[in-house]
This record gives structure tokens, sequence and C-alpha cells, in this order.
């Protein structure tokens, strides 16, 4: 990803130029969030969601702070909420998937993620995802058959590699 100088660089740019628009509003989000500042990042993303609540990328990132604050039920009632009005955002149905896993919901989980990757059979993310519900419940044989088809599309995977290691 890009460097906070860098993102502090473009933020700067943008204002010089007299934009106020959501999207540098959401840099300045982002950059809080990659400070640590998840609490003024979290306000930021309040407010570009009463502007514009199909906002998503805003959707995703406050989803994404709760998940990582360790918040899941929260994060999974945001975006729940969140899918009504994006409905079908790709990104929010795995952070929504990610979050089920961290708290043991695996059968609701596994369907949503198994469902995404008949939608999009090459997404990695979503394949990875998939092998390590797998993998949770001890679908082995399922968990190497998922991890072969993502590492066909991209072979440079480090975390499946050792994924397979330990199936082996």
């Amino acid at each position: 990803g890009k460097s906070i100088e860098q993102l502090r660089t473009e933020i700067q740019l943008a204002r010089n130029f007299g934009q106020k628009s959501l999207d540098i509003e959401f840099l300045e989000a982002n950059a809080k969030y990659l400070e640590g500042k998840t609490e003024q990042a979290l306000i930021k993303l309040q407010e570009i969601l009463m502007e514009d609540p199909k906002f998503y990328k805003a959707h995703i990132l406050n989803a994404k702070i709760l998940r990582e604050g360790g918040k899941n039920h929260d994060a999974i009632k945001e975006i729940n909420k969140s899918l009504q009005v994006c409905p079908e955002n790709k990104s929010l149905i795995i952070e929504k998937a990610m979050n089920l896993r961290a708290i043991n919901e695996m059968s609701e989980g596994l369907l949503l993620t198994s469902e995404l990757s008949q939608k999009y059979p090459g997404d990695t993310k979503i394949l990875n995802l998939l092998a390590d519900f797998y993998n949770e419940i001890e679908d082995f044989h399922a968990a190497e058959k998922v991890a072969r088809k993502s590492l066909m599309i991209d072979a440079n995977q480090s975390d499946l590699h050792k994924l397979l290691g330990k199936l082996a």
C-alpha cells in the first residue's frame, strides 16, 4: 500500500486545488486509520456516510476497523446495514465472512464464502478464505482442493503454501 507520507501529500494537493470531495475525506479517514487513530477515523467515516450513505469504501473501512478491534458482532451489524444500501458488494460480503469466522459462526461463514466463490471463481482472496473455513472445520480434503485452485491463479501466495504444508 501507500505510505502515510504519500497519502498525506495527495490529500494536501487535493485540498490546495480547493477540491472538497468525499474522496478526499475518505483519504483523510484512511490516513487516520493507518496512523492508528481509529476513533478519529470512525468519526470521519460516519460523517462521510451521513453525506453519502452509498459510499461503499467508507462502509468497508468502517467494518474493517471494527473487526480489527475485535468488535465482530458490531461489525456484522454494521455490514448488514451497509448491505441494504450497497447490496451485492463483494468486499462487504468478504468482511462479513471474516467476522463470522472470528466469532466461530462456521456454517454461515462457509455458506457465504462458498456462494461468493461461485460468483467470483477467479478471486484468490475469496478462495483463500474458503480454504481457511474448510481447514477450520477439518475438511482437509476440501481445504487442499480450494488452496490448489487459488495457487493455480496466483502461485505467489506464501500463506497458502504454509497451509498446504500443514495439510500434507
